[in-house]
């Protein structure tokens, strides 16, 4: 079973995606599926989905792709040994209680196992039905639950160095939701949640949407086409010849 740290991001952030299809096709009783039906359906390349599970190291036929069962199970193992299922919440402010209504991940197969925040007295009691403990109780509870994976929902202006201590906590992926930008830490896999910049891809693609093609747009305001290039000159009718 590989290291889920020596895995790439991207491919990271697929695993829970893949886990969902192979178990809803479970349920209907599906034996196999192809690397080509997996991608139809994420919106990936087969090429990509065969990658991917490649290196979880997940078996695959040639011509039948993939067992359904022993992948799911492949994965669920995966993603279960080390920690994946369960993550913790860092911050019990308004992002983190906006985190617990979100309904994705528990579809994903993830839960909020226990929430910390750096001022827990200012909190909230109870933030995704848990009791909100002091962030000094996090290392304890990580390697007691073995958790490896958390969601930051305070910034580094409110606690410096929260990163830090999760990463010396045995936390190993961390999904940044603070809005500030985090340095690098070693050992540790960031993924920084800019809503600014998905706005602004989404900003751009509709203005790409919207733009008129080329050719509409000259009609449209009357430009009237460029002169004939040399070669249309010479093979055009000349003056004094019949049209």
């Amino acid at each position: 079973m590989p290291d889920l740290v020596s895995l790439p991001l991207p491919t990271l952030k697929r695993l829970p995606r893949y886990l969902a299809l192979l178990r809803e096709k479970g349920l209907r009783g599906e034996g196999w599926i192809s690397s080509e039906a997996m991608g139809r359906q994420l919106g990936l390349t087969a090429i990509q989905v065969r990658k991917d599970l490649a290196l979880t190291g997940a078996p695959a036929s040639p011509r039948r792709g993939f067992r359904v069962e022993e992948t799911a199970r492949l994965l669920g193992e995966l993603v279960g040994v080390n920690g994946l299922t369960e993550v913790f919440l860092i911050g019990a402010g308004p992002r983190g209680e906006a985190v617990c209504r979100d309904g994705s991940l528990g579809r994903r197969g993830f839960k909020v196992a226990a929430v910390f925040d750096p001022s827990p007295e200012g909190a909230a009691e109870l933030v995704c039905g848990l009791r909100v403990l002091p962030l000094a109780e996090l290392p304890a509870l990580a390697h007691r639950m073995r958790v490896r994976l958390a969601l930051l929902a305070v910034g580094e202006s409110k606690f410096p160095g929260c990163a830090k201590l999760a990463a010396e906590a045995g936390i190993r992926g961390l999904v940044n939701l603070s809005g500030e930008s985090l340095e690098e830490v070693e050992g540790l896999v960031i993924l920084n949640e800019d809503i600014g910049f998905q706005l602004a891809s989404v900003k751009r693609e509709l203005e790409k949407r919207l733009r008129p093609p080329v050719g509409r747009a000259s009609a449209r305001i009357g430009i009237a086409p460029g002169p004939a290039g040399p070669a249309e000159a010479e093979d055009g009718p000349q003056e004094g010849e019949a049209r």
